[in-house]
């Protein structure tokens, strides 16, 4: 997609303190505070010092830190015991390469760098998943006094002495917070690995380097340039992001405390996406060429690879947790509830009754699973299949050769075609959206339609464009001739960064820009430029996957084919995208420059005022040539289009046609000597079930919390813990044998890591005390379950609950047909979400579910980021009620009580024939409403 569907709602997702920007300042706790300036010669430090903050709320003045390698390499600078044994290491592996040659050399560096490699990506990784989790290093070092005078006086002034000597005049060992204390120690051994790994890489390429006697001047002189380049511009790189982030990011810092302090994300940050992971690596493919091997190549890229997962496993997820905080749920009136233009029930009607088509939570979406029963679904998997089928299984020369790249030709020019005539007609006469409205259709129909056609028109381009490669496509006999494995390597590096540059698109977009839903809809709001639209206009601009198919196949004809797409798709952006997008959006919203532009130009070269004016005036001349070519070609195709339609119109009249297992085997021995006597549980009843408790003590609503006093003996585990299992998934009754899915509790406070499972500890005395499971905690469906008592963090039974019942009382409405019925319906699904909804604390639920007591306005439950869980729950408790089985999406969506109500009736009536019909068969729960429609309807 372009720059004109920028506007949508960006899921953004919080980027990695090294490359994510910043939201407006707030407190400690915003992400403005990411990037803290602790460089003393920075104009903001020298005015106001820089204010940490720690998870407590102590606030301190964050002392002046330095550079790595100046104060480990520097001979001037101060060295403490820390750095002496780091330079040892170094100067080992220095000894190791001047003492070794061939192949043992080459064996242990490749070994020394995956070691380090490893201990960066996974050791630091493992390390920081649990600061971010349990705050484990902070726990740690208050756990064993590392910061304490008093504890081990010897070990408290060798880690002074190693942390004081390397910090400023400003920095206090006594009066710093244990989690800034623990930073900085953190940082030490952090300083070890990154030299080690960088170490070793270097000292491995120069291993596994090799001069080929094959190459000429040319050949040596070009990959020593461009090797030489790609060094120097990884150097900028990370200088420039240091610049930018200083030591407090670069290390990680936020995952041990916060800080206040504002930052200008310019520079490389303006130019790519995490560029401390992408471009910050462009030096080891620099070094790989200037090795002139393969090997190094392959552990460049495979180092590569674990550095972008270490970010997408280790740092996004803290960084979503620390400065993107989940939605909770709430309750809004319904003109409250933000209506985003990217939502496809609202962007073509804001006033339109939500509860007239649920089909918009299965339209077509790329990036969801194959449904069978979707239409659109198997044609795409049949093109694909007789694809595949045509390609395999036919002679790849000859006739069949010459048919797969004409129809991939072909395709490719039906499909730019089509979508450049549809939506620069939908442009200016809305020609898609007037036909369907002439069948008394609505737009939401007609941008559905669309949506199906553009993604099948898309499947067969793809499907045609691969089987002409397969059939251009020869293996290569040697993988070391001519430059075989340098363009498959380069190739498939392609075609991965098509599918990052798809997927990255419509994380910004979502279906309504990746469909083109503006060509579809007036209203649109201010361009937002998100994601990877804050580095590039036209992020689609390049094919890439093609042109890695054209490399990987040598063919003629597919680098043919890779033009056509790459000229297609540069003619649509221009003469159909950015026309539509400067007339819905206006001229002064669409940005003429995005970060890659601006910060090429801001680079050193470009900055001389010679360079700078010749590039303005090249810049010039080649936008008055393009719009000058722009206009004329959309003058002509204005001017032709109406007799092309008339043609067509003409042809058309003229021929009339036509969606457990754990435990160990055996109990602990510790476990048998226990006395299980003096281990008890005693559930309390139900607070909304007190009417029964004669009849049936314990039954509970789904939901509810269940509350349970336990008794224990004096010396029991600090670790015991309770969970809840169904009375059918143990047979025995001395070890439970599958896993409590979460849901469980601990005893005591400080028995286990996870502080989430101490929530639901009421009281806590030496004995005996209360537990309550809540929420998560709960089982959300109806069944006969039991409570048991766990032995010392295993699955050892010390005790075991009377058994419970877990239900939802069937709805006793009779008739459907009556306004009073559905008026019953309301209040009892009222009834049922306040149930539902008892177990969360966090939410209070007014009076009044369905009206806003002060204005009258129509009340709608949010279920903001969760709404998966809320709506399954929801939908969980509505099937057991009424009988009626809902998607979780379909339940979340309708917000209004008032709404699911009339849409619970809705369902009722219609599954009520089919029932009466063939009562012994239900309706499966993959079947949709509108099949169950066209049966009575036929």
């Amino acid at each position: 997609m372009a720059d004109a569907h920028a506007h949508a709602q960006a899921q953004t997702q919080a980027q990695a303190l090294r490359h994510r920007k910043p939201d407006p300042p707030q407190p400690a706790s915003t992400s403005s505070s990411a990037h803290p300036s602790t460089d003393p010669t920075a104009n903001d430090d020298k005015a106001r010092p820089t204010v940490g903050r720690t998870a407590d709320g102590t606030v301190f003045s964050v002392p002046t830190t330095h550079d790595m390698v100046s104060t480990i390499l520097d001979p001037r600078k101060p060295k403490s015991e820390w750095d002496l044994f780091i330079v040892a290491v170094i100067a080992f592996h220095l000894l190791v390469y001047l003492l070794t040659d061939g192949s043992v050399r080459k064996a242990f560096f490749l070994l020394a760098f995956a070691f380090w490699r490893l201990s960066y990506n996974v050791g630091i990784g493992w390390v920081l998943h649990h600061q971010s989790k349990h705050n484990m290093l902070v726990k740690l070092a208050k756990k064993h006094k590392l910061f304490d005078p008093t504890s081990d006086p010897r070990r408290y002034r060798f880690i002074k002495r190693q942390l004081a000597d390397k910090m400023g005049k400003d920095y206090n060992f006594e009066a710093s917070p244990v989690e800034y204390q623990t930073w900085l120690l953190f940082r030490r051994g952090v300083d070890l690995i990154l030299m080690l790994d960088f170490s070793s890489y270097v000292l491995l390429a120069f291993s596994w380097s090799y001069t080929p006697l094959s190459h000429g001047i040319l050949m040596h002189s070009l990959r020593w340039t461009v090797g030489w380049l790609l060094v120097l511009f990884n150097l900028w790189v990370k200088l420039d992001a240091n610049r930018v982030v200083k030591d407090f990011a670069w290390y990680w810092g936020d995952f041990f405390y916060l800080i206040d302090s504002d930052l200008t994300f310019d520079g490389v940050y303006e130019l790519c996406m995490h560029p401390m992971y992408s471009l910050g690596y462009a030096g080891y493919y620099g070094i790989s060429l200037l090795a002139c091997s393969y090997a190094v190549l392959f552990v460049s890229i495979v180092a590569h690879i674990m550095q972008f997962l270490f970010l997408y496993i280790v740092e996004e997820p803290h960084i979503t947790k620390t400065y993107s905080p989940k939605q909770t749920i709430s309750v809004r009136t319904r003109a409250n509830v933000a209506r985003e233009l990217v939502s496809n029930e609202t962007a073509f009607d804001e006033t339109s009754d939500l509860r007239a088509d649920a089909s918009k939570l299965r339209e077509l979406n790329i990036f969801r699973p194959f449904d069978p029963y979707r239409a659109t679904d198997l044609v795409q998997i049949l093109s694909i299949t007789l694809g595949f089928v045509f390609a395999v299984f036919t002679p790849a020369s000859g006739a069949y050769r010459i048919f797969a790249i004409g129809q991939a030709f072909a395709w490719r020019l039906i499909h730019s075609a089509a979508i450049c005539w549809t939506l620069h007609g939908q442009s200016n006469d809305k020609v898609w959206t007037r036909h369907f409205l002439k069948y008394g259709e609505s737009p939401r129909k007609a941008w559905s339609e669309w949506k199906a056609a553009y993604a099948l028109s898309l499947t067969f381009t793809y499907v045609t464009f691969l089987t002409a490669f397969w059939k251009c496509y020869s293996w290569p006999n040697d993988w070391q001739y001519s430059t075989w494995t340098l363009r498959h390597v380069l190739g498939l590096a392609l075609v991965g960064m098509h599918v990052w540059t798809s997927a990255s698109i419509y994380d910004v977009l979502g279906d309504f820009g990746w469909y083109f839903g503006d060509f579809f809809v007036d209203r649109a709001p201010k361009l937002k430029y998100t994601g990877v639209y804050r580095y590039l206009n036209n992020p689609e601009r390049i094919v890439y996957s093609f042109w890695g198919f054209a490399l990987m196949s040598n063919s003629t004809a597919i680098i043919v084919l890779a033009a056509q797409a790459q000229v297609l798709n540069l003619a649509f952006i221009t003469f159909v995208e950015k026309p539509h997008t400067i007339k819905v959006y206006g001229k002064h919203q669409v940005r003429k420059e995005a970060g890659f532009t601006r910060s090429l130009k801001s680079m050193p070269v470009v900055k001389e005022p010679q360079v700078r004016a010749q590039v303005e005036r090249i810049e010039v001349s080649l936008d008055e040539m393009l719009d000058r070519a722009v206009h004329y070609i959309i003058d002509l195709f204005t001017r032709t289009r109406p007799h092309i339609d008339k043609a067509l119109e003409d042809s058309k009249h003229a021929a009339q046609r036509y969606s457990h297992p754990v435990i160990p085997r055996r109990s602990s021995v510790a476990a048998t000597k226990v006395d299980k006597h003096e281990y008890a549980l005693e559930l309390l009843p139900s607070r909304l079930y007190k009417e029964n408790l004669a009849s049936q003590p314990n039954v509970f609503h789904l939901g509810e919390p269940i509350s349970c006093k336990w008794r224990a003996p004096a010396g029991h585990a600090k670790n015991d813990w309770i969970g809840i299992y169904l009375v059918s998934d143990n047979l025995s009754r001395e070890i439970t044998r599958v896993s409590s899915r979460g849901r469980w509790t601990a005893l005591h406070k400080g028995g286990f890591q996870e502080d989430e499972h101490e929530n639901g500890i009421v009281s806590d005395e030496k004995f005996s005390g209360t537990i309550e499971l809540r929420s998560d905690c709960l089982p959300w469906s109806c069944g006969a379950y039991e409570l048991r008592y766990h032995h010392a963090g295993k699955h050892d039974v010390l005790a075991i609950s009377q058994p419970i019942e877990i239900t939802v009382p069937p709805s006793a409405t009779a008739s459907l047909t009556t306004a009073a019925s559905r008026q019953a319906v309301e209040a009892d699904l009222v009834d049922l979400v306040r149930r539902v909804l008892s177990s969360e604390k966090h939410v209070t639920l007014p009076a009044d579910l369905t009206t806003s007591g002060g204005t009258g306005d129509e009340l709608e439950v949010v279920f903001g980021d969760e709404a998966d869980k809320y709506g399954s729950r929801l939908a969980t408790a509505i099937r057991a009620k009424f009988d009626v089985h809902f998607a979780w999406q379909l339940v979340a969506n309708h917000g209004s009580i008032r709404d699911l109500a009339d849409r619970i009736v809705s369902a009722k009536q219609i599954l009520a024939p089919f029932v009466e019909r063939a009562p012994t068969r239900r309706p499966s729960s993959t079947q949709p409403a509108d099949h169950i429609k066209e049966s009575q309807w036929t």
